[in-house]
């Protein structure tokens, strides 16, 4: 099974990829059936709420998720929990609205369920003591619910070690010891060949600069001053620092793990931090063309096959540009400063403190009543049917003691009740109903 194979079996493919417009349409649709419980859960009395709008809704989304990548800092969690418990919010949110379950009372709750399915052991206790005003009961309330919204499928596939394994053979390729696949359109190439034509890349281009990224790449071959070893190796470090800072802050914000795969985004975030490398390791990657030569019509990277980056290539341009429009400044790794502020204004979620400070406050007005009290809920839930003062309903609460004092019978008896008739033919203190005969034992016998 080959491993886009084995990707496409998994439940981040099946259940959580999605197109923008389906993924558009999914999140108008929870804010509409939303806001319609909102207003039927107000008495008509009461003046209708204003409720969110499904972009006010993404907004305070992200400012939790951001929310999520600061306390992982500060409990010193590993990146995979962390990335795992942004996941979480991300997903749950796509089929529940913040006006019913507000993203506060979630985030811990996803936190300390990533630092499960990520096999990072936390005592409850300690990680609720860890944070301000929160008890274990905070924190295990919502646990179920957020299973439910997730569907029960916690794998997340993260791409931060695609990444490393990328820097890994890139530095083998910049030392002379790499080699391409068997198959790739540089089969044919020499380790030391290889790591000529690295060397005689062209630098680092902005995004303004992108478009004659392929024609300077097209005189790879050509007589250009080589960058020295030390040169190259300070490049590739670089750009695996700026492409790993991706993957940690702007990919878990941006949508990019509901439209690509963790192939596709680390490769992206290569792309943003350092096009011509990028261009060049997908060269030594993708397989020549059958019966065609390689060509570089279509921008391609010294003679990368026209018939796979015609697919490949505009995939991760796209991906690059979204984890470039979700940067904490605005702008990607490879992006100029002068499109800062349309990068910022075109990415979804990205507001300013103000206005998330106003959403804020116009949630506290439209938030469905019926689901204020989590830890309440999650206790009727338990009890079975019983209500927040923590009573039982009379006919559960008999039932339950019937089944418990069958129980206690049961267990009493190891061996089964005592034998009817058994030693009453041979006198005794037990024969003819004596004391060791029980008050059943004996209306049986006088009958």
């Amino acid at each position: 099974m080959a491993e886009d194979d084995i990707y496409r079996s998994s439940t981040q493919y099946r259940l959580w990829s999605f197109s923008r417009s389906a993924l558009h349409e999914l999140r108008e649709r929870t804010n509409h059936l939303a806001a319609a419980r909102v207003r039927a859960a107000f008495p008509p009395s009461a003046p209708v709420p204003d409720c969110l709008t499904p972009s006010e809704e993404l907004a305070l989304v992200t400012y939790y998720c951001k929310q999520c990548l600061s306390l992982g800092s500060f409990l010193d969690f590993p990146t995979g929990v962390v990335a795992t418990a942004t996941q979480y919010l991300k997903r749950f949110y796509l089929t529940n609205s913040p006006m019913t379950y507000h993203p506060k009372a979630l985030l811990p709750t996803a936190l300390f369920l990533a630092t499960k399915t990520e096999n990072h052991h936390v005592p409850l206790r300690d990680f609720a003591r860890r944070l301000p005003r929160t008890e274990p009961d905070d924190v295990l309330a919502p646990e179920f619910l957020l299973t439910q919204g997730l569907r029960f499928a916690f794998d997340v596939r993260h791409p931060h070690r695609g990444l490393k394994g990328a820097y890994l053979e890139l530095r083998a390729l910049a030392d002379g010891k790499g080699v391409a696949p068997p198959r790739s359109a540089r089969a044919g190439a020499s380790p030391a060949d290889l790591q000529r034509e690295m060397r005689r890349l062209p630098p680092r281009s902005t995004k303004g600069e992108a478009a004659a990224t392929a024609t300077a790449l097209a005189d790879t071959d050509k007589d250009r001053d080589a960058a020295p070893p030390a040169a190259l190796q300070q490049r590739l470090q670089d750009a695996y620092g700026r492409a790993n800072e991706s993957l940690r802050g702007p990919a878990l914000l941006s949508d990019a793990y509901f439209h690509f795969s963790p192939a596709q985004i680390w490769l992206g975030a290569l792309w943003a931090a350092d096009e011509p490398l990028a261009r060049f390791y997908v060269a030594t990657k993708l397989p020549a063309a059958s019966g065609a030569a390689p060509t570089r019509q279509d921008g391609g990277g010294g003679g990368a096959p026209l018939a796979s980056t015609k697919r490949l290539v505009p995939a991760l341009q796209a991906c690059a540009d979204m984890l470039a429009a979700h940067s904490d400044d605005g702008a990607g790794p490879s992006s100029s400063s002068s499109s800062s502020a349309t990068a910022a204004a075109a990415a979804p979620g990205a507001r300013s403190k103000d206005d998330l400070v106003r959403i804020d406050k116009k949630l506290y007005q439209c938030r469905n009543p019926d689901k204020l009290d989590l830890v309440g809920l999650n206790r009727a839930q338990k009890r079975d049917q019983a209500g927040l003062d923590g009573r039982l309903d009379e006919n559960v609460a008999k039932r339950r003691r019937v089944e418990r004092e069958k129980g206690e019978k049961e267990a009493e008896e190891v061996f089964g009740g005592a034998l009817k008739g058994v030693g009453n033919g041979g006198g005794g203190e037990d024969a003819g109903g004596g004391e060791g005969t029980t008050e059943a034992e004996k209306k049986e016998m006088a009958a």
